[in-house]
């Protein structure tokens, strides 16, 4: 059975660079914005989520603080995506209940370090 995961940002791309990096054990859906992501999330639970960090209408912390308060998402592994690169930032995300923190634009061996970090189970 193939492994869900959701990449949620308002570029395609993203999802299809996530796609590329991935092995065939993995279903990569695409979901353009934190609002939708939480709509999504009352019918489906992906395994694992890349979450873009600046998003219109919600960011990808707001996405994550709303998850951890439900019992049936706490659960899920969520990486963090972001374009700025400050050690700021970085920290914030890193402060969050989140397994990992990749740096825009993204490369293979950053999304599967980030990966490696997940434990599917």
């Amino acid at each position: 059975m193939k492994k869900k995961v959701f990449v949620v940002d308002d570029e395609s791309l993203i999802a299809s660079l996530i796609e590329s990096a991935m092995t065939e054990d993995f279903e990569i859906n695409h979901i353009a914005t934190g609002k939708g992501c939480l709509d999504r999330l009352t019918r489906e639970k992906p395994h694992m989520m890349f979450v873009d960090m600046h998003m219109p209408e919600m960011s990808g912390l707001e996405v994550v603080a709303n998850m951890r308060r439900s019992p049936q998402l706490s659960h899920i592994p969520v990486v963090i995506m972001s374009a700025n690169t400050s050690e700021f930032e970085k920290n914030l995300v890193l402060s969050q209940d989140v397994q990992g923190y990749v740096s825009k634009p993204l490369n293979y061996n950053d999304i599967n370090k980030a990966m490696s970090h997940i434990s599917f189970s």
